[in-house]
């Protein structure tokens, strides 16, 4: 009988043993994303000076809004791009 050096007789937990990882909180602004909006062509970027600088600040904004939960950053960014958009577009319509 091979020697048990705990002598509980039970096996070993692997102290290696992976933990959940923590799902995203998400954030809702309350408005609707199409499929389309969500990869909005970079050319609409180029249109507007500063808006990368806007979009990089709401990004920012969206992480902190998240408790700076990393892993996030790609849809931080698409989210602010397709708001930052939307508001200059919506500006257009109504100049």
């Amino acid at each position: 009988m091979p020697s048990n050096k705990g002598g509980s007789g039970r096996p070993r937990k692997s102290s290696s043993a992976k933990k959940p990882l923590k799902q995203p909180i998400p954030i809702d602004s309350g408005t609707s994303q199409t499929a389309s909006s969500i990869n909005p062509d970079p050319a609409q970027t180029q249109d507007y000076a500063g808006i990368e600088d806007e979009i990089r600040v709401r990004a920012y904004e969206l992480y902190e809004q998240r408790g700076c939960q990393h892993g996030f950053h790609n849809e931080d960014w698409v989210r602010a791009e397709i708001e930052i958009l939307a508001k200059y577009k919506k500006s257009e319509k109504t100049a």
